[in-house]
C-alpha cells in the first residue's frame, strides 16, 4: 500500500512538472527573441524583514526592438550564471509589450522563483490529497 501511494505521489508530481513545461513551451508563441548586452551589473544592499542586510546583484541588459532601446533589469531572479559586463545574452520579450522581457535561460524563463513555488504548491496539494485518500 505504501509503495502504491508513493508511486501515485511521484506520478502526480511528474505530471505537474510536465504540464508546467508544456505550458511554458506554448507560452513561447507570445514572445520574440532578441539579443541584448549586459551594460552593467547592479549591486545593492537592502534590509530583510528581520533587519539584516542582504546583498543583491543582478545584470542590467540593454536591447532594441524596432529601433527603440529598452533595459531589462534581472532583479528578483535567482541567476545560476554570473553575468559579465559586455556579455551578449538572448532575451525574450512579449510581442505586444517589448518592455516586458526576461533572459532566456533556465532561471530567467523556464524555472523562475514564482513558477517553482507554484509547481511546489501543486505538488504539495497532490501529495496531501493522496495521503488523505489512502488513509481510508
Amino acid at each position: 500500500m505504501k509503495s502504491r501511494k508513493l508511486k501515485l505521489q511521484i506520478l502526480g508530481c511528474v505530471f505537474i512538472a510536465l504540464a508546467f513545461v508544456l505550458f511554458k513551451i506554448s507560452d513561447l508563441s507570445d514572445y520574440e527573441k532578441t539579443e541584448g548586452e549586459v551594460t552593467y551589473i547592479r549591486k545593492s544592499t537592502h534590509l530583510t524583514g528581520k533587519g539584516r542586510p542582504m546583498k543583491d546583484t543582478y545584470p542590467v541588459v540593454q536591447y532594441e526592438v524596432n529601433d527603440v532601446r529598452y533595459y531589462h533589469r534581472g532583479k528578483n531572479l535567482i541567476h545560476i550564471k554570473k553575468y559579465e559586463q559586455g556579455e551578449k545574452v538572448t532575451l525574450l520579450y512579449k510581442k505586444n509589450l517589448p518592455d516586458e522581457s526576461s533572459i532566456y535561460s533556465l532561471s530567467g524563463y523556464w524555472f523562475t522563483v514564482p513558477n517553482m513555488l507554484l509547481c511546489g504548491m501543486f505538488c504539495f496539494f497532490w501529495i496531501a490529497v493522496i495521503e488523505i485518500k489512502m488513509m481510508k
